[in-house]
């Protein structure tokens, strides 16, 4: 996914011990987001990029006024041994993208958060779409986009729990990310996963996604 300019968040997560591999990390819209329902038929998504497009006005303001920091999605450690980081990026503007993988490397997962563009899609499953879908640089179909009630309630932001498969072949890849937009910054927490290394983690994946929750290293 493109990024735009983002400070540095490293010394902050130093102090906490909040890496990746230690916190409880990692085309059309589709379903109904309030009722939950899910898309049986196969959907394709036209590619958007909503990183490259200009932030919301109050996220302007928020990297105007020098705020070298934002709220964080940490939560518990992961059920895996072995992690392997792959990318470590902060931002000058406190935005940030983490993604690590599992000694097998079948499975990766990504923390990342980014200004907002909620502002230039008219539904907010449009934008989550949009999100989901620069995830991967291969065409998702399989697009299912769910409002999650209890993560919502946890983070205090709509947050839509979202699968779909990218690729095809033996490169086909199983995807299921937590997106959550609070009109300033857009927060995605993904796990990628080849097929056989993806079944039976449904449960696993929720459960982390439970403990996500947003920290602001102002608050120290």
């Amino acid at each position: 996914m493109k990024k735009t300019g983002r400070k540095s968040l490293g010394a902050v997560l130093l102090l906490l011990g909040l890496t990746l591999s230690a916190c409880g990390q990692a085309e059309a819209p589709s379903g109904n987001a309030e009722s939950g329902s899910a898309p049986k038929e196969t959907v394709t998504l036209q590619k958007h990029d909503p990183a490259s497009q200009q932030p919301t006005q109050e996220a302007e303001e928020t990297l105007q006024e020098g705020n070298a920091s934002i709220p964080v999605l940490v939560g518990g450690a992961l059920p895996f041994t072995g992690m392997q980081n792959v990318k470590l990026e902060n931002h000058a503007d406190g935005t940030y993208f983490y993604e690590d993988q599992t000694e097998d490397t079948l499975t990766h997962i990504i923390n990342e958060a980014y200004p907002s563009q909620r502002e230039a899609y008219d539904e907010a499953e449009d934008y989550i779409a949009a999100c989901a879908a620069n995830l991967t640089e291969y065409e998702i179909h399989d697009l299912s986009i769910q409002l999650d009630e209890t993560c919502t309630a946890h983070l205090s932001y709509p947050a839509y729990k979202v699968t779909f498969l990218a690729g095809s072949n033996e490169d086909t890849t199983s995807w299921t990310a937590l997106i959550t937009d609070t009109d300033v910054y857009t927060y995605v927490y993904a796990f990628q996963a080849y097929m056989d290394a993806d079944e039976g983690m449904e449960e696993i994946y929720q459960n982390i996604f439970q403990q996500l929750t947003l920290f602001d290293p102002n608050s120290l």
